[in-house]
């Protein structure tokens, strides 16, 4: 990371320095929550939210959280699961389903929120929504789009080879059943 100052990974378990297998001079951990960044306002150029929104107890606090401590200009780079993507990401709790790897139940996903809700164990996206939500907390959203699917559960092998070459050759895609993850970057303009 030569062309920053300082990267800090922050995360609600902590990780020490002599844990860092990384061992970078300018790269550390702090333990903290989402919802009360151990950060002063206005004093991050980048936060990074990768496959974090849809844990936390309240999305709108936790973006007004990353928002006050980003430095008015800085910028905002999230990811979070698609709806559209044709299996429950973060597994399900649907009776008879057990059988299947980490709960991975297809369509379970496409269920109306107020069912969805009930049986996931996460919270998940449509770009809309996602768009919805960042305006809300004043962020201005500069591109939105879909990441396809890293295919990293299948074992190497003709099929993932297939797939790999034909229908998930690129790391972006337009088809949203195609995308495991939507993405956002998003910048706070000063006030």
């Amino acid at each position: 990371m030569p062309h920053c100052d300082l990267v800090v990974g922050c995360d609600l378990i902590h990780l020490s320095q002599t844990e860092d297998p990384l061992q970078i001079n300018n790269f550390s951990f702090v333990q903290g929550s989402a919802l009360n960044l151990p950060f002063e306002d206005e004093s991050v150029d980048i936060v990074t939210a990768f496959e974090v929104l849809e844990h936390v107890p309240n999305e709108f606090s936790t973006l007004q959280e990353i928002y006050r401590v980003l430095n008015p200009g800085g910028y905002f780079l999230i990811t979070v699961p698609n709806k559209w993507w044709i299996f429950e990401t973060h597994g399900a709790v649907v009776p008879g389903f057990n059988w299947l790897p980490w709960n991975r139940i297809p369509f379970v996903s496409w269920l109306p929120a107020n069912i969805h809700d009930r049986i996931a164990r996460a919270r998940i996206y449509t770009a809309r929504n996602l768009y919805r939500i960042l305006e809300s907390a004043d962020f201005k959203v500069l591109k939105t789009g879909y990441i396809t699917a890293p295919l990293d559960v299948l074992p190497a092998g003709i099929l993932k080879r297939i797939l790999r070459s034909n229908i998930f050759k690129n790391d972006v895609t337009e088809n949203p059943i195609l995308a495991v993850n939507l993405y956002a970057a998003a910048q706070k303009f000063g006030d």
